[in-house]
């Protein structure tokens, strides 16, 4: 879209405010209360419309502003200006918009503060105008676009979830059997063949759905996983060495490939 098409403050029609009994009236460039200003206390869109409208475009534009404003997610109050009870302040927002019986228009409400936003096609170029680039928009500050009229009334947009967090390690029980063995060769001072008996259990077998355990990388050599009744074990290892604080990072290697980041928190049975 040409950024000349779009709304600017500067090409609105200015009036000079009016005060009425209920609100004081201005329109969007008045120099008093700019559009930013105005946002940080707005509390409502007013969309003048009429309930008898005497066309199919009139018809037609009421209900784009209505699919706009539906699709941004933002709630309009509609004043009908066929009501009679709406018949003064219809007047006044004629006054203020200069587009005597025209339908619909815009109004934003700010505390006491009514500003002519304009009429559908203006609302509508305001809305193509979010399709400028940002950079665009960045270097020419003047070309206002529906996000910056509305800004007080879009949703508030959530800040992206947080990443999730990292996948903890699966833990696994290391037993570390420095019991006294009835052989010789296994007694206690017999050095690597006496803590040689530590195991690592995996758990159950229905713990590891994704695919079987094959390998338990430890120390970068590894180690074969058996399936026993009801544990995949990892038998003969000298767990006083190889995890000499009571925990040690490995990484099993399942049947499919992949591979499970794992620590052994290591007891001893004595």
């Amino acid at each position: 879209h040409n950024s000349a098409e779009c709304a600017s403050s500067d090409k609105l029609p200015s009036h000079k405010p009016k005060s009425v009994s209920k609100y004081s009236f201005g329109s969007l460039d008045q120099p008093s209360a700019t559009m930013a200003e105005l946002a940080a206390t707005a509390d409502a869109v007013l969309l003048l419309v009429t309930s008898m409208p005497s066309t199919t475009i009139v018809e037609g534009a009421q209900a784009n502003l209505r699919n706009i404003f539906r699709g941004k997610k933002i709630q309009v109050e509609e004043i009908d200006g066929v009501d009679a009870n709406n018949k003064t302040l219809r007047s006044e927002m004629f006054a203020l918009s200069n587009l005597r019986g025209q339908y619909p228009q815009v109004f934003i409400r700010s505390g006491g503060t009514l500003k002519f936003v304009g009429d559908a096609e203006a609302v509508k170029s305001l809305n193509d105008c979010e399709d400028i680039p940002a950079e665009v928009l960045r270097d020419h500050p003047h070309i206002e676009t529906f996000s910056k009229v509305f800004a007080a009334f879009l949703p508030q947009t959530s800040a992206p979830p947080p990443p999730p967090p990292a996948p903890s390690k699966r833990i696994l029980e290391g037993i570390d059997n420095v019991m006294p063995s009835a052989h010789p060769t296994h007694h206690p001072s017999d050095g690597a063949n006496a803590t040689a008996r530590g195991y690592v259990i995996l758990g159950r077998h229905d713990s590891w759905t994704a695919s079987p355990p094959l390998t338990m990388d430890i120390n970068g050599a590894p180690h074969a996983v058996v399936q026993e009744e009801h544990d995949y074990m990892v038998r003969g290892l000298a767990l006083a060495r190889l995890c000499p604080t009571g925990s040690l990072d490995v990484v099993v290697t399942c049947m499919d490939g992949s591979k499970v980041e794992c620590t052994i928190r290591v007891q001893q049975v004595h």
